[in-house]
């Protein structure tokens, strides 16, 4: 937030710096949808979705329960580990669609 104010952005973060947890849990939710529809949709079997559950953990365990908007390394550190959350569901896509 104080990066984006710096530059002059209006991003998000400034816009629901007051709820950002709550925007947060939104985005996954609505993300994790996205997710378990477009297995359905594909036709995955049950392993796509025992995986994903897997990274959606990820995001609702481990994200959400750390988030703290006042430490800036917590910040940081979730905002890094989203590379292992991507790299963890393109796995799980591309092993879906071999499967």
């Amino acid at each position: 937030i104080v990066d984006d104010q710096r530059i002059g952005i209006k991003s998000t973060s400034i816009k629901f710096k007051n709820n950002a947890k709550k925007f947060l849990i939104i985005c996954y939710v609505v993300f994790s949808l996205g997710l378990l529809i477009t297995g359905y949709l594909n036709n995955f079997n049950y392993y796509y979705f025992l995986l994903m559950s897997i990274p959606i953990a990820h995001l609702f365990i481990y994200q959400i329960r750390c988030f703290n908007l006042k430490d800036p390394q917590i910040c940081y550190k979730i905002f890094k580990s989203n590379n292992f959350f991507g790299l963890l569901v393109i796995t799980i896509i591309l092993t879906a669609k071999i499967l």
